[in-house]
């Protein structure tokens, strides 16, 4: 190809690629959010609610609408669904519980541990689990492993792993 030609090439890839991105890039500033600053009234009265202008309209959160006005908005985690109840009062959707010990209250645990028993100080030893742990002697790094266990997860059952591998199912 001779220069010439290799030039008008380039210059209509140009062009085009000019032509292709212009309305992507008017469409991303379409969509930008940015916090409204008009002010929200709920029968005359004023509130605060964090609202956003999105393409000339106001957005907020549907909860905050709920809250505001008393109405029953719940979230469905099994079906990924939204409920509006206009007949029921608004409430706070309480976080759901942990299943089982959470870092904190392993770490609490083990804080009021260290407490109780601070640097150098005697523990008691033998540590026998009431759960008749394999640590029957409950002697030296094994008692006080099973006591630390015991203080952050409870009197758990355990058995036995006679050949572990990360494939294993452990807990049942």
């Amino acid at each position: 190809m001779n220069r010439k030609r290799e030039a008008i090439f380039m210059g209509l890839g140009i062009l085009t690629g000019l032509a292709l991105s212009g309305p992507a890039a008017q469409a991303a500033t379409g969509i930008t959010a940015r916090p409204s600053t008009q002010p929200i009234y709920v029968d005359g009265q004023r509130i605060s609610m964090t609202a956003y202008n999105i393409g000339g309209n106001n957005y907020v959160k549907l909860r905050d609408i709920g809250r505001a006005v008393d109405f029953g908005v719940t979230y469905n985690t099994a079906t990924n669904s939204v409920y509006v109840h206009s007949t029921q009062p608004y409430q706070e959707e309480l976080p759901a519980a942990p299943s089982g010990p959470t870092e904190e209250s392993v770490q609490a645990a083990l804080q009021a541990l260290r407490k109780q028993y601070p640097h150098g100080s005697t523990w008691p030893a033998p540590y026998r689990s009431t759960s008749n742990g394999p640590y029957y002697s409950g002697m030296n790094c094994a008692g006080w492993a099973t006591l630390c266990s015991d203080a952050a997860f409870g009197n758990l059952p355990w058995r036995r792993v006679d050949n572990p591998s990360w494939n294993q199912k452990l807990y049942q």
